[in-house]
């Protein structure tokens, strides 16, 4: 059985949840299933719903990839991650939340399948909204690259890059900028807030090495990891001098 190759869980999740949904709506309507089903079909449907958001954001992530490998960063502009990409892992948590969900509406106490719903939701987009271990924003400028860990500014001049590389599995890419002076780099936060410099300790500490690389995580700033990887390159020269 090792040779058989595993359906990802994003495509069972859309399947299952139509299949699901299709068996309670045609249960209802012949009358097999009792009319208070309808509260089990509606969770179905957002089950169903979250399902085929996630598929359609992969598809266009995917997409996306590929085009941003062939064009250049404008330098100047600050590059930020559309909320649309994280709402993916909000919709994927929301999809297991319905399914949650229905089985107390099953049993007719849809009230109660209805907080579990929400308190799952809430949840989903909080880790959705949240800023914490990641980078806000990226502004290539000629000099260096400036990062916007929540509302505060660092800058990392490109003569004190060590390395850049794609790191982590294909289902899960990040970036990892290996720098010189991290301390120095840390320092250079503006304005030097609490958040702001625990966020900025928080990407150095999960870089590699720890404490001397800076780690951003699949489409930080909008970019996938290649795209980041080679944009850094290109920035300070080392796309070049690799060609040659």
């Amino acid at each position: 059985m090792s040779g058989v190759r595993r359906r990802p869980w994003d495509t069972t999740s859309l399947i299952a949840s139509g299949l699901s949904l299709a068996a309670v709506v045609a249960a209802i309507a012949t009358g097999v299933a009792p009319r208070r089903w309808w509260s089990v079909a509606c969770f179905l449907g957002i089950w169903l719903a979250s399902a085929s958001y996630v598929i359609v954001v992969k598809q266009v992530l995917r997409r996306r990839a590929l085009r941003l490998r062939s064009l250049p960063i404008q330098p100047g502009v600050r590059l930020t991650r559309p909320m649309w990409i994280p709402l993916r892992e909000a919709c994927a948590l929301i999809g297991i939340g319905a399914v949650m969900a229905a089985i107390p509406a099953a049993i007719g106490f849809a009230s109660v399948g209805l907080g579990v719903l929400l308190t799952v939701a809430v949840i989903g987009l909080l880790i959705a909204a949240t800023t914490i271990g990641s980078a806000r924003g990226l502004t290539f400028e000629s000099s260096g690259l400036r990062i916007l860990v929540s509302k505060a500014q660092l800058f990392v001049p490109w003569t004190s890059v060590i390395s850049v590389e794609v790191t982590g599995p294909d289902h899960n890419r990040s970036s990892n900028l290996r720098v010189a002076a991290p301390r120095q780099i840390i320092a250079s936060l503006s304005p030097d807030t609490r958040r702001g410099r625990m966020n900025a300790e928080l990407l150095l500490g999960l870089g590699e090495p720890r404490g001397e690389a800076f780690h951003f995580a699949e489409w930080t700033a909008g970019l996938d990891a290649e795209t980041l990887v080679r944009a850094i390159r290109e920035a300070t020269g080392a796309g070049s001098r690799q060609a040659n």
